[in-house]
């Protein structure tokens, strides 16, 4: 019997794909890859980032942090390489920007400016793609695949581009799509996937996806259940184009869900998310997220927003899993937009995990020297300024400090609160 199954496998292999019909054990070898979100918390909840090729959902109510995470998730993965998913290097060259300025006599007008602009260059892996022959017949010289390709599906029609440049993403490179209807956008989705060069989707929002027959009817028409079918709808066909591609062997497009909480009729507090329940099932990932806390300037200004986020549903790795973090929104001494205080919390993390020692010597005791990861500092003050400068070594101490916390078997011991879950323990 066992014969004739492989013989089957085979033949579904050579009619449908590598990987339509295959043992168990061979997905053991395949290493789930990420886009990490650039926040430490969120990053070690999740098992290392959002899953490469899977479908991941991120909802909450009202200014609870949605496009702030969207911003660091969508500039992460343009710093990735699309074959390999390693770091891309980069060089900063001075580029001519227009920007808005208000002049000495008052009036505002378009001035070019100088600013330092990071170039891709190539990927740490040096990946390498052969192309086809021409229509000549001749080889042509191998390429670099590039850095991740981001599509946006802008349903709410609200992508700001100064606010999307100020977090990270570089919006020159990011293709966005906004449709009359929840239809449209549906297939040009299906069809951008279908391209194989894009390698992260975002839906922004599922909420705001309205369906043809509300924009063609009357608003005195009453449809029940519209916009959850069509969105189950969408969620089987975009599913369907991702095991296609995987089953071709390459690399599925990464789906970005963002939802929205609205409260139920009738009953409270009870939340619900718009587009059915369907979404529940499809996705891999869910992250929740909360508006804790703001802190303003005197001026009345906020300049930081406290975010609790939840991972409700992990399919990749420890579901459950709480944190809180913090992100900036408005630039000011020693923070920049977007900075989650990454620094602080990683220093914190390896001291913890017993990544920072001090160094031994009977000739010079009490010197206050570090030592960490092969490499010494005069004291701790010296250690965070290399740690704020989120260079070679921060990245390379994050990823160690990430990878101990993730891979770190549980003790065994219960909390003292048994009815609440606790947050992140770094």
């Amino acid at each position: 019997m066992a014969g004739k199954l492989q013989a089957l496998m085979r033949k579904v292999q050579k009619d449908h794909g590598k990987g339509s019909m295959r043992k168990g054990a061979d997905l053991l070898a395949q290493d789930i890859r990420r886009i990490p979100t650039g926040i430490f918390v969120v990053d070690y909840a999740t098992g290392g980032g959002v899953p490469v090729g899977r479908m991941t959902m991120v909802y909450g109510q009202k200014s609870s942090g949605k496009s702030s995470l969207l911003a660091k998730l969508a500039a992460n993965a343009q710093r990735l390489c699309r074959h390999c998913h390693g770091p891309v290097v980069t060089e900063t060259k001075e580029v001519t920007v227009e920007q808005v300025r208000r002049q000495p006599d008052g009036t505002v007008a378009n001035v070019k400016v100088q600013i330092p602009k990071e170039i891709p260059v190539d990927c740490v892996n040096e990946c390498r793609v052969a192309p086809e022959s021409d229509e000549e017949g001749k080889k042509k010289r191998a390429v670099w695949p590039g850095r991740m390709n981001v599509v946006w599906i802008d349903a709410e029609g609200t992508f700001d581009y100064k606010f999307y440049t100020a977090f990270g993403v570089d919006c020159e490179a990011v293709y966005v799509v906004t449709t009359d209807y929840g239809e449209q956008a549906i297939d040009i989705a299906d069809a951008v996937m279908q391209t194989r060069e894009c390698d992260l989707l975002i839906v922004d929002t599922v909420a705001h996806l309205v369906p043809k027959v509300e924009r063609e009817t009357s608003a005195e028409e009453m449809q029940v259940g519209v916009q959850a079918r069509m969105v189950n709808k969408a969620l089987r066909k975009w599913v369907g184009t991702q095991n296609e591609l995987t089953n071709q062997g390459e690399t599925a497009c990464t789906i970005i869900l963002v939802n929205q909480l609205r409260q139920k009729i009738g009953i409270f507090p009870v939340f619900v998310k718009p587009g059915g329940v369907g979404q529940d099932f499809a996705t891999s990932v869910d992250i929740q997220l909360w508006q804790k806390e703001l802190k303003f300037d005197t001026q009345g200004r906020p300049l930081w927003q406290d975010t609790r986020f939840a991972v409700e549903k992990n399919k990749t790795g420890i579901p459950k899993m709480e944190g809180r973090y913090r992100i900036c929104l408005k630039e000011h001494p020693g923070r920049l937009p977007g900075d989650t205080w990454d620094d602080e919390v990683t220093f914190d993390a390896a001291t913890s995990n017993g990544f920072i020692e001090e160094v031994t010597d009977e000739k010079d005791k009490g010197t206050g020297r570090l030592l960490v990861m092969g490499r010494e500092f005069d004291d701790e003050s010296a250690l965070r300024s290399e740690i704020s400068e989120k260079g070679e070594f921060y990245r390379t101490l994050r990823g160690c400090v990430l990878d101990l916390m993730i891979g770190r078997p549980s003790d065994g011991r219960l909390a003292n609160n048994k009815k609440k879950r606790g947050e992140v323990k770094i």
